[in-house]
């Protein structure tokens, strides 16, 4: 009469011994991963610090060699300038050649797509300009190009002297506008 309880109780302790070992399985396996690395690198990182260390090295031996060739040119073309102010005669610099045949450069300016206005919390009002895909402000330096000043009428845009004015598209979205 306690055969039927007692298989029952076998099976409950059956699955509760499965679920403890799946317990203890999983522990390991946990513990095996936050255990420390063992000290030292694989031989692959070692071979990849070797070669790169080799790079670095010839990097350096490249550069100095054209840091000193750099330097051998310089003196080498001071004491030309210095051997022709000595004996040059004074007269006047010919023209180049080239420049009767240079047409002046178009500039090619950004594509203003919008300015973006905001307030801080003390009500000062910063703008920023969006050309070419490029978010900019005031003073930022585009290209070339210096970013003068932004209104909102548009961007002013500085270049050796020089400045242009790229005028606001049509509002297509503000918060403002409905």
């Amino acid at each position: 009469m306690h055969r039927l309880g007692s298989r029952m109780h076998v099976l409950v302790g059956l699955w509760i011994l499965a679920g403890l070992v799946v317990i203890g399985i999983n522990g390991t396996m946990l513990m095996s991963l936050l255990d420390e690395p063992l000290a030292g690198y694989s031989s692959g990182v070692r071979i990849a610090d070797q070669g790169f260390r080799k790079y670095r090295m010839l990097v350096t031996a490249e550069a100095e060699k054209i840091t000193s060739g750099m330097e051998r040119l310089i003196s080498r073309f001071e004491t030309e300038v210095v051997e022709e102010e000595k004996s040059a005669i004074k007269k006047p610099p010919a023209p180049p050649s080239f420049a009767k045949k240079m047409a002046p450069v178009p500039v090619t300016l950004p594509t203003l797509t919008g300015i973006v206005s905001s307030r801080s919390t003390d009500s000062t009002a910063r703008r920023l300009a969006l050309m070419d895909g490029r978010i900019c402000a005031e003073g930022d330096r585009f290209g070339a190009f210096t970013v003068k000043r932004i209104t909102r009428g548009g961007v002013s845009l500085v270049r050796g002297g020089q400045a242009w004015f790229l005028k606001t598209p049509d509002i297509a979205y503000s918060v403002t506008t409905q």
